[in-house]
């Protein structure tokens, strides 16, 4: 009886950790498996978030040739310039990919009238496009859009890199050359002209080599000139003025073409008071972040501070305190 009390005890022990062995190997490879699948979803999530779609998924082909905003699908899809655009079949697809620089948004869908006027490229959306001879455009608000459509043909070429030069005669042979339309490509959103097929070919292989060289061309030249800086010297400068204003906020670069003095890489905030002063508001990207962001708005508020800096009819403000009313 003890002897099979043993017998059954140990037949139970071996049944319990074989059991077990079982359950963890199947739990080990559940637990594979999921992590395969997990890392292929992460895989597939990160490949997806960093695509660049373009036009927020609609379809750039049904915006120019007819006119109307139409979802695409992601399974119908092409990529120019490192933007993918969807397309909602594959005969519309098959159409952009014959020309696709005819369908591209202008600037790869940056603000024009920003890069005209202030040299920066500021992201446009589509809520404030607008179409002018068979090209897209698109602005951050609807100021910069009312300024395009009041003079589109002054910002007509504002996308065309070198002035119209061709870039590889510039950095092959260090020759100034006009640039023929005929023969356009298309990089970062900027369209670079060349008088022949053969140097048009020449960039198309290898883009950003001549871009980079010609960057560097333009910083060497502007070393050797000085410091342009320089010719603000006969400004007037002053840092004890107070002052106190009421006005509505803008866009400091894009709409006026000034940014602020401590952080000139930023496009600025700008207010705007009836008797048609402007008055660069600087710290305000770090110390008002979400009215800095709003700025397009046509926000109405007061600010107070010290005079730093007047040049003509612009003023440039390190406030003390700023609020909306």
């Amino acid at each position: 009886m003890k002897n099979t009390n043993i017998t059954r005890r140990v037949a139970f022990s071996f049944f319990t950790i074989a059991a077990l062995a079982v359950s963890s190997t199947a739990m080990a490879q559940s637990a594979h498996n999921m992590s395969k699948s997990t890392m292929g979803q992460k895989t597939a999530m990160q490949a997806q978030q960093q695509v660049e779609v373009g036009l927020e998924g609609y379809c750039p082909v049904c915006v120019i040739k007819y006119g109307k905003w139409v979802k695409g699908k992601t399974e119908h899809n092409a990529t120019f310039d490192g933007v993918t655009y969807y397309f909602p079949s594959k005969d519309v697809r098959d159409m952009f990919q014959k020309d696709p620089a005819a369908y591209v948004p202008a600037l790869g869908g940056d603000c024009i009238v920003c890069l005209a006027k202030a040299g920066k490229r500021v992201p446009g959306d589509i809520r404030f496009a607008a179409l002018n001879k068979d090209r897209l455009y698109l602005f951050p608000s609807d100021k910069e859009r009312q300024v395009f459509n009041n003079s589109p043909d002054q910002f007509a070429n504002t996308d065309i890199a070198v002035d119209g030069k061709c870039i590889v005669c510039k950095v092959k042979a260090g020759k100034v050359v006009d640039g023929s339309p005929r023969f356009t490509a298309l990089h970062d959103g900027l369209r670079y002209l060349f008088p022949s097929d053969r140097e048009r070919q020449a960039f198309a292989a290898s883009p950003a080599e001549f871009v980079a060289a010609d960057s560097r061309m333009r910083e060497h030249s502007m070393m050797r000139k000085g410091d342009s800086m320089q010719k603000d010297s006969k400004e007037m400068m002053t840092s004890t003025s107070l002052i106190r204003i009421q006005g509505t906020t803008a866009c400091a670069a894009c709409e006026f073409g000034v940014t602020p003095i401590n952080a000139p890489e930023e496009l600025g905030l700008a207010v705007t008071t009836s008797d048609g002063q402007i008055y660069v508001i600087e710290e305000s990207h770090s110390r008002w972040p979400k009215l800095y962001k709003d700025r397009f708005d046509g926000v109405r508020v007061a600010v107070s501070g010290n005079v730093i800096k007047t040049k003509g009819n612009v003023t440039w403000i390190k406030p003390s305190q700023l609020k909306t009313l």
